[in-house]
């Protein structure tokens, strides 16, 4: 059974399936670590902060990783700032999440 690779925003709502298909999962597991590892990267390299897109270059976040037993995933954890909210309430926390999906 091939599998994919389906990551997940939740600040913005937007959910993305790769084309790629995989012969295996753990083939398609490999493929999602790279492509968080290059998402975050190409992140920082364009961007001035963090935003609902990505993490900051100068911030903190955390990477969790669940390997264990299906839904396998990576789940990408930052702060940032929301400035169109009101002030009190402009500290958010996003999720992007890489998951193995069957197809």
């Amino acid at each position: 059974m091939p599998f994919k690779v389906r990551r997940t925003n939740s600040a913005k709502g937007e959910v993305q399936t790769g084309v790629q298909e995989y012969g295996t999962g753990e083939a398609a597991y490999r493929a999602a670590m790279q492509n968080a590892v290059d998402f975050t990267i190409a992140h920082w390299d364009t961007a001035v902060g963090g935003t609902e897109d990505g993490p900051a270059d100068d911030g903190t976040f955390k990477i969790y990783i669940k390997r264990k037993t299906p839904p396998v995933k990576i789940d990408l954890q930052y702060d940032w700032l929301d400035l169109t909210r009101p002030a009190d309430d402009q500290g958010q926390t996003n999720n992007i999440v890489w998951e193995i999906v069957e197809v």
